[in-house]
C-alpha cells in the first residue's frame, strides 16, 4: 500500500493513528464480547432477523403464555456476523429487562447436550446481567425476583408477611448459625410452594436460589455447584441443609425446563439460549449422532419451557449436510414458525458508512476529540469506501484496520486504499485445533473453586500474570502475593488488589477494606469480591466503597465462571503449551484477556494490545526458557530481584520473564 505526503495533523487523524486509541475494527466477535455492550451495532443490518427475533419475543412474554417454545435458525456464510447478531439479540433482553440469555458454542463431544446446555446456561447467569441497569449477576436477579413475588404474594396475609420480611432481613443481615440458616431457608422455601403461585417449582431449587440471599461467598460456590448438576460433597450438602443433588441424565433438562418456567411465574419474561458455531461439530467424530444429540436437546427444551427461544448459528453449507440426519417432525421444529433467516452477507454503501461511522465516532469520544457529523467519515475517503460496497462485513472492518495500521505505522494517510480484499485468510495452523480443545476442556471442568480467601487469592495472581501472555507479549505483568493481596506491575499503572470476601455484618468486609486502603498507598487500589458488594445507598459499607471509587479505585465481583476459567487454563496450558500455534491461539482468542473480571482489574479496554499479525510464532512456548509457574509471595516492599551488593540495578527486560539489566563496578 502506497502512502501520501505527510497530512497536517488533523486532531481526528492524530486520535486515529495514537497507538493508544481504542481497537474499534476487531472482525471478530469472540464469547467473552456477547457480555457487554456493543456500541458498534448498527440495527439496519440484519434487520429482518431482529425483527423475527422481536415478534419471537413479543411471543414468549405474552400473558397468557404460548404453549411451545420457539427455534430460531441463523444460517450465513463465514463473516455473516451471526455471533453479532447474536450479541445483539443479548442486549436486547437484558437491556429491556424482559428474559434471560444464555450462550454457549457447540464446539464439543459431549456425550450429554443436555447437561453441557445447563452448565452454560449456568455460566451465562453468574454474567452481569446488564453493566448499565444493575452490576448483580442473572442468578442475583432471579434470587432476588423469587423472593420479591413471594412477598408480593402474601399482600393479603399480613402477619404471614411480615414473619416472611423478616426471615429475608435476618439472611441478609444477621450472622446466623448453621442451624439458624437452614431453618430460616427452609421454611422460607416450604412457605412460597405453600402460599404462592410457585407451587410446580422444584422445592431444592428455590431452596439454593433463597441461599444466595445471604451474599455468602462459600454457599454460592456450593449453590452453583448444585445449579450445574454436579455431585456434591457431604460438606456441600450438610452447608446447603441436606439438599439433594440433581446428578441423573434427565435432571438437566428438567432443571432447564424450572428455569425457564420459575422465570415466566416470576417475571413474565423469556428463556433465550443461543447455541453458536453449530457447524463444528462436522468435523468430528459421529458427527452425525452428535448433531442428532444436540438437535433432540433443543427440541426437548423447545417443548418443555413454553417461553424458550432458542436461536441457532451455522454455516449454510455445513447446515445443508447435517440437516439429512434428522427426521422430518425434529426437522420441522427447526425450520418452521419461523423459517430460518439467511444471512445477506455484503454490505451496502449506507450499511458501510454506518460501520465505520459508529467506531470512529466511539474513537473520537474515548481520545477526546471533536466529531464533526457534517464530515463523518473522515479521514477514510468516500471514493475508498465506495469501492468496499459488496464486501463482507468482516472484510470492510479489516479494510478499515489496514488504514489505520498504515497511519499508525507511517504517519501518512495511504494512497490506493482499499486493497482488494478477499476472503479471510484460513485459521493459523493449529488454532482452529486449539479453540475447539479449550472450549471442550473448560466446559468438561469439574473443579469447583475453593472457598479459602488465600487459595482463591493465589488462582488470581497467577491468572494476573498469565494474563499478560494474551494481551501483550511484549510487557510482562510482574506480580507479587501478600496474603489476600496483590501487588501488580509492569502494567498501565501499577495495581493493588485485594480480595475482600467477608461479609459486610460485623465489621468484617470494612476492615478489610481499610486494610487494602493502607496497604495500597500510591496504588491504584482494586476491590474484588466473589458475590455482589453491598448496594444499598442507605449503609455505611456502600458510602465507603463509592468514596474510594470515586477517588479512582476499582470495584470487580469476580464470578465463578471466570474463577472456574482461571483453574481450568493452568492445567490447559500445562498440557498444550507445547502446541503448534499456542502462542499465537492465545493472542487471537484470549482466553484468559476476555474475562470480564481480569478485564476490569487491569483496565484492559484501554490498554494496547498486541494483534494476532505481530506474534512470533518461532518458538512454542514451552521453550521459552524461565516461564513462572508459581507466583512469588514477598513483601511489596521487598525488591523484584535479588542483586549482591555490587551489583547496581539498570532496568529489566521485556518478555514472557523479566531478568535484571546490572552493572557490577568490580
Amino acid at each position: 500500500m502506497s502512502t501520501t505526503s505527510p497530512v497536517k495533523q488533523d486532531p481526528r487523524v492524530a486520535a486515529l493513528g495514537s497507538p493508544n486509541a481504542p481497537e474499534v475494527f476487531q472482525s471478530v466477535a469472540h464469547s467473552q464480547e456477547i457480555w457487554k455492550e456493543d456500541p458498534f451495532d448498527v440495527e439496519a443490518i440484519h434487520e429482518e432477523a431482529r425483527e423475527t427475533f422481536q415478534r419471537l419475543l413479543n411471543r414468549a412474554t405474552a400473558n397468557p403464555g404460548p404453549d411451545s417454545g420457539r427455534i430460531f435458525l441463523l444460517l450465513g456464510e463465514a463473516g455473516a456476523g451471526k455471533t453479532h447478531l447474536m450479541r445483539a439479540f443479548r442486549n436486547t433482553i437484558h437491556g429491556s429487562q424482559r428474559g434471560y440469555f444464555g450462550y454457549m458454542q457447540m464446539t464439543t463431544q459431549t456425550d450429554h447436550y443436555g447437561r453441557y446446555m445447563l452448565r452454560n446456561l449456568i455460566a451465562s447467569l453468574d454474567q452481569s446481567y446488564h453493566e448499565v441497569h444493575t452490576p448483580q449477576s442473572g442468578l442475583a436477579r432471579l434470587s432476588n425476583a423469587v423472593v420479591d413475588f413471594a412477598v408480593h404474594q402474601m399482600a393479603t396475609d399480613g402477619p404471614r408477611q411480615m414473619q416472611m420480611r423478616e426471615a429475608l432481613r435476618a439472611l441478609r443481615e444477621d450472622d446466623l448459625s448453621q442451624d439458624a440458616l437452614n431453618e430460616t431457608v427452609y421454611s422460607l422455601a416450604s412457605q412460597i410452594l405453600s402460599h404462592t403461585r410457585l407451587t410446580g417449582i422444584d422445592f431444592n431449587l428455590l431452596v439454593a436460589l433463597i441461599y444466595l440471599q445471604t451474599g455468602h461467598p462459600e454457599l454460592k460456590n456450593h449453590v452453583l455447584s448444585f445449579l450445574r448438576g454436579e455431585a456434591l460433597s457431604g460438606w456441600q450438602q450438610k452447608r446447603l441443609g441436606g439438599i439433594v443433588p440433581k446428578v441423573n441424565s434427565e435432571d438437566p433438562i428438567y432443571l432447564l425446563q424450572q428455569f425457564g418456567q420459575l422465570i415466566q411465574l416470576v417475571h413474565e419474561e423469556a428463556l433465550v439460549i443461543c447455541l453458536d458455531q453449530l457447524e463444528d461439530v462436522y468435523n468430528l467424530e459421529n458427527s452425525e449422532q452428535l448433531f442428532r444429540r444436540a438437535m433432540a436437546a433443543v427440541r426437548d427444551i423447545s417443548d418443555q419451557v413454553p417461553s424458550s427461544i432458542i436461536v441457532i448459528s451455522c454455516l449454510e453449507d455445513y447446515y445443508t449436510k447435517l440437516k439429512k440426519e434428522l427426521a422430518g417432525s425434529l426437522l420441522d421444529r427447526i425450520e418452521e414458525a419461523p423459517k430460518p433467516y439467511r444471512l445477506e452477507n455484503s454490505r451496502d454503501e449506507y450499511e458501510i458508512a454506518q460501520i465505520v461511522e459508529r467506531r470512529l465516532l466511539h474513537l473520537y469520544e474515548t481520545m477526546e476529540v471533536a466529531h464533526d457529523p457534517d464530515d463523518a467519515l473522515y479521514p477514510f475517503p468516500s471514493d475508498g469506501l465506495h469501492k468496499l460496497s459488496g464486501f463482507r462485513t468482516r472484510d470492510v472492518i479489516n479494510a478499515c484496520r489496514k488504514f489505520q495500521d498504515h497511519l499508525r505505522r507511517f504517519t501518512t494517510l495511504p494512497a490506493n486504499w482499499p486493497e482488494k480484499e478477499g476472503a479471510p485468510p484460513s485459521v493459523p495452523n493449529g488454532t482452529a485445533e486449539l479453540q475447539q480443545a479449550w472450549n471442550d476442556f473448560l466446559a468438561t471442568f469439574e473443579s469447583s473453586p475453593p472457598t479459602n480467601s488465600d487459595e482463591l487469592t493465589k488462582i488470581l495472581a497467577q491468572a494476573l500474570e498469565t494474563c499478560s501472555g494474551d494481551v501483550n507479549t511484549a510487557r510482562f505483568i510482574s506480580v507479587r502475593r501478600d496474603g489476600t493481596h496483590i501487588d501488580v506491575d509492569g502494567w498501565l499503572e501499577p495495581l493493588r488488589v485485594g480480595l475482600c470476601n467477608k461479609q459486610a455484618k460485623g465489621g468484617g468486609l470494612k476492615h478489610q477494606i481499610e486494610a487494602l486502603q493502607k496497604a495500597a498507598g500510591d496504588r491504584i487500589m482494586v476491590l474484588t469480591r466473589t458475590t455482589e458488594f453491598p448496594s444499598n445507598p442507605k449503609t455505611k459499607i456502600a458510602q465507603q466503597i463509592g468514596t474510594l471509587i470515586t477517588q479512582g479505585g476499582r470495584r470487580v465481583v469476580i464470578e465463578d465462571s471466570d474463577w472456574r476459567a482461571m483453574m481450568a487454563f493452568e492445567v490447559f496450558k500445562q498440557k498444550h503449551r507445547a502446541d503448534a500455534g499456542f502462542a499465537k491461539w492465545r493472542v487471537q482468542d484470549r482466553p484468559l484477556g476476555r474475562l470480564s473480571s481480569l478485564q476490569a482489574i487491569l483496565d484492559l479496554d484501554n490498554a494496547a494490545l498486541t494483534k494476532e499479525e505481530d506474534i512470533d510464532t518461532s518458538e512454542s512456548e514451552s521453550s521459552k526458557v524461565g516461564t513462572p509457574d508459581t507466583v512469588p509471595e514477598v513483601s511489596p516492599t521487598t525488591t523484584p530481584f535479588k542483586l549482591s551488593a555490587n551489583e547496581i540495578l539498570l532496568g529489566e527486560t521485556m518478555g514472557t520473564v523479566s531478568r535484571p539489566v546490572t552493572l557490577d563496578p568490580k
